[in-house]
C-alpha cells in the first residue's frame, strides 16, 4: 500500500443522505451528463466511485457542478473536456488518473476541487499515474506524477440500525498488504472503542465486501461508527465518522385487571420518557390519571372507581407509545 505516493481513498455518507456506489462509464465519448453513458443509467451523484474504464471516453461539454458532493474519479480510460467543459467538484474529491485527461488549448475548460484549479485546457494532457485533491497544487500543478498509484478505496460504507442491533457493511475496490480492518463505536464521536476486527483480503485488484453486526448497542440515540485499515507493517489509516440515530423499539404493554379496582400494566421493556395512564368510562369521562417516569416491567394502577362496568384504559407518552384496552372492573 506504500509506493512514491500513498493515497487512501474513503468514501462515505452522512447520516440521512444518499449512499454513493461505483458507477462505471459504459457508453463510449458518452456525455457526463447523460444517464446512459453510466451502467447504473443515472448521473454521478455525492459519495460515488466515478471509473472511466480502459478503452472509454466520457466527455464533459458544459458546466456540471458537484461543488457539494465527494466524488472519487478513477480515469483509466479518457476523460475529455470540450472548450466548454467544466468540472466542479467538492473539497473531499478525489481524482486518480491511470489513463489521461485531455483539454482542446482553452482556458474556458477546467477541474476544480473546492476553489482551487487542478486542469484547465490549455495544459498538456493529464498522464497516468497522477493524482489531484484538495491538498495537491493549482494548476499547471495540480497533480501529483509518478509512482504507482495503489490506493485502499473504499465504497459503500454503511451503517444500517435493525430492530436490536446495528449492520456495518463496506467493500473495497482495492487493497496492497492489508492486514485488518478494526471496528470502532463511540457514544458521543470523542470517546472510541474497539468492537470487532475483521480479516482484510490482502491483495487485491477486485471489489471485496465486508459486513459486521454489532449487537451490543447501547441506549444512546445517536452512535458513531468509523473503521481504523492496518497494513502489514502496522502503518494505519481512519475512515471518516458515520453517524447513526438509533430508534428504541417500541416496548410491549400488556392491561389486565386486578381485585381493588386497580388495573395492572406491564411494560415488556422501559420506555425511556414519562408515560401518561389513563382511565375513562366509555362517554369518555376521565375517571383516573397517573404520570409515571421511565416506567419498567409491572405498574399497578388504582381505578379509584367504585362502579362496576367496562372502561379503556390508555397509556401515552405523547410521540411512538400509544396503547388502548378495555378491562372490566
Amino acid at each position: 500500500m506504500k509506493n512514491l505516493y500513498l493515497f487512501i481513498v474513503v468514501l462515505f455518507v452522512s447520516a440521512s443522505s444518499y449512499a454513493g456506489q461505483v458507477l462505471t462509464a459504459v457508453s463510449n465519448k458518452g456525455n457526463w451528463n447523460e444517464k446512459n453513458t453510466w451502467d447504473s443509467k443515472r448521473i454521478p451523484n455525492d459519495g460515488d466511485t466515478v471509473i472511466i474504464p480502459v478503452g472509454k471516453e466520457v466527455v464533459v461539454n458544459r458546466n456540471q457542478n458537484h461543488k457539494k458532493d465527494q466524488l472519487v474519479i478513477i480515469v483509466k480510460g479518457t476523460l475529455d473536456l470540450t472548450d466548454k467543459g467544466k468540472l466542479f467538484l467538492g473539497d473531499n474529491s478525489q481524482i486518480l488518473v491511470y489513463g489521461q485527461i485531455t483539454g482542446h488549448g482553452k482556458n474556458s475548460s477546467f477541474i476544480k476541487i473546492g476553489d482551487n484549479e487542478k486542469f484547465s485546457g490549455t495544459e498538456y494532457a493529464i498522464t497516468g499515474y497522477a493524482y489531484a485533491d484538495a491538498s495537491t497544487g493549482v494548476s499547471p500543478s495540480g497533480f501529483k506524477f509518478g509512482g504507482t498509484i495503489l490506493p485502499v478505496k473504499f465504497v459503500d460504507f454503511s451503517v444500517i440500525p435493525q430492530s436490536s442491533s446495528v449492520l456495518i457493511r463496506w467493500s473495497t475496490a482495492q487493497e496492497t498488504n492489508s492486514s485488518y480492518f478494526e471496528i470502532q463505536r463511540s457514544e458521543n464521536g470523542n470517546d472510541w472503542v474497539s468492537i470487532a476486527t475483521v480479516t482484510a483480503a490482502g491483495n487485491s485488484t477486485v471489489i471485496s465486501n465486508y459486513s459486521y453486526t454489532d449487537r451490543k448497542t447501547s441506549a444512546a440515540q445517536v452512535m458513531y461508527y468509523r473503521i481504523k485499515q492496518v497494513d502489514l507493517d502496522g502503518q494505519f489509516t481512519m475512515t471518516a465518522v458515520r453517524t447513526i440515530k438509533m430508534q428504541q423499539a417500541q416496548a410491549e404493554v400488556k392491561v389486565s385487571a386486578a381485585g381493588n379496582n386497580t388495573v395492572l400494566v406491564n411494560f415488556s421493556q422501559q420506555v425511556k420518557s414519562n408515560v401518561v395512564i389513563r382511565l375513562t368510562s366509555m362517554t369518555g369521562q376521565v375517571i383516573s390519571q397517573q404520570l409515571v417516569s421511565n416506567p419498567a416491567g409491572q405498574i399497578t394502577f388504582s381505578a379509584h372507581n367504585s362502579l362496576t362496568g367496562v372502561y379503556v384504559v390508555t397509556i401515552s407518552n405523547g410521540s411512538n407509545l400509544m396503547v388502548s384496552k378495555q378491562v372490566l372492573l
